[in-house]
């Protein structure tokens, strides 16, 4: 097999523009080109919408472990549900029966074009591009796909506008060379000597040596040398030949970014060395942990903070009301009530009061005491009177003497006869 070198691979241009492909796609445009093939910009005849196509460089086509590598990213594609990484939406072949794939198109930069351009990122947009990529790769292992190339190349920030470059919206690209966890187990996939297996500088030490266990961890390590470049500007592992690059991963540590970046936050430069552990064990053992924590050093982190401190203002003054608003409902439902009282012990009530008067009588006058019990005095005394008129409620209303019934006097009594004595 004839090597495929970097200058053929960019002149690679199979195509015409214009040119028609499986009867439903013309071709508008070669968007790039790397070592196992090229890319297109396509227009879908039924659809009329657009989309990239992926094809394999001759040389490479009719090489069974690469067209099953070729497959396996379009499978890998199609199934993972994630807005962080690529759609696939096809898998098509030209009519000798060569492979392409069939993906939505983006538009915008790699990372690794955005570094060589303005150097190493702030801190904020950093961390939240890491996070983006974990959330994609959660959704690949939750398949147990492991990547097994991330790099900046791999991740690609979305414009949402044709005419600007936003660099908000990171999807993961390239699953050509993932390999598959059923399991506990791993799936071994084909490779032949002649094709690349990773990028050296972005391997984790377990692939540099080959190790058949391996497993997301992996990833992860990866993840902390495109994190450890995006602050520093700086590739931890990058030397000047792939043999080079491969020994560093093996035996050397890195200086921590803090060193080269004295303004970093020094929980996150931890964090990025434990990343870069040579043990897996040492590593943050799942995306979702690394994500949680870099969530603080991230924009979204930082709005989130923002947010509690700003809303934990106006709580202690709410808090500290409560007690008076309830004294004061109190003391309003007080006073209701005694004004209730008030209007209903104003209401004329003679008989009460002529019982009230009885029994008062009857106590302070024993004497008058068993005429009482014995002839009740007439029901006419009893008999109740007409209502007086209402009157105002701040009206003061002269004290009434409290009437006497008659028969609660004392009565006189006739003098006694002198008897007679016969005198």
């Amino acid at each position: 097999m004839s090597e495929v070198t970097a200058d053929s691979a960019d002149s690679y241009n199979p195509f015409r523009n214009g040119e028609r492909l499986a009867g439903k796609y013309e071709l508008i445009e070669r968007l790039g080109a790397g070592g196992l093939g090229c890319v297109f910009a396509a227009r879908h005849l039924g659809f009329d919408s657009q989309v990239a196509l992926k094809f394999l460089h001759p040389e490479y086509a009719s090489e069974p472990d690469v067209l099953a590598c070729f497959k396996r990213e379009a499978r890998a594609g199609f199934q993972i549900d994630s807005k962080h990484v690529v759609r696939v939406i096809d898998l098509e072949e030209l009519a000798d029966g060569t492979p392409f794939i069939v993906m939505e198109r983006l538009y915008g930069q790699d990372l690794q074009r955005v570094l060589a351009s303005s150097g190493r990122l702030q801190v904020q947009r950093a961390c939240d591009y890491v996070l983006q990529v974990c959330k994609g790769l959660r959704a690949a292992h939750a398949l147990g796909i492991i990547h097994r190339d991330i790099k900046p190349g791999n991740l690609f920030l979305v414009s949402s506008d044709h005419d600007r470059e936003l660099d908000e919206h990171v999807k993961l690209l390239d699953f050509g060379i993932s390999k598959l966890c059923t399991g506990t187990h791993l799936v071994q996939t084909a490779q032949t000597s002649q094709v690349a297996i990773g990028t050296p500088e972005y391997m984790s030490p377990e692939q540099v040596r080959g190790a058949p266990d391996l497993d997301t961890r992996s990833d992860i390590w990866s993840l902390g040398c495109v994190l450890y470049e995006l602050l520093t500007g700086v590739a931890p592992f990058r030397r000047p030949t792939i043999v080079h690059s491969c020994a560093a991963v093996l035996e050397d540590e890195p200086v921590a970014p803090v060193t080269l970046v004295a303004d970093l936050p020094a929980g996150l430069s931890a964090l990025v060395m434990r990343c870069l552990a040579k043990e897996p064990k040492r590593r943050p053992q799942t995306v979702e942990a690394l994500a949680e924590a870099l969530e603080s050093f991230s924009v979204a982190g930082r709005r989130l903070q923002l947010t509690a401190a700003t809303s934990s203002g106006p709580t202690e003054p709410r808090v500290r009301h409560r007690p008076a608003r309830r004294w004061l409902l109190a003391l309003s439902g007080a006073l209701a009530l005694g004004a209730a009282v008030s209007l209903l012990w104003e209401e004329p009530a003679p008989r009460r009061v002529a019982a009230l008067s009885i029994g008062a009588s009857a106590v302070r006058s024993p004497v008058a005491a068993a005429p009482l019990l014995e002839a009740p005095p007439p029901s006419s005394e009893l008999a109740p009177t007409a209502p007086e008129p209402r009157v105002p409620r701040n009206h003061v209303k002269p004290r009434r003497p409290k009437p006497q019934p008659e028969s609660a006097v004392t009565p006189k009594l006739a003098p006694r006869p002198e008897p007679d004595v016969g005198f």
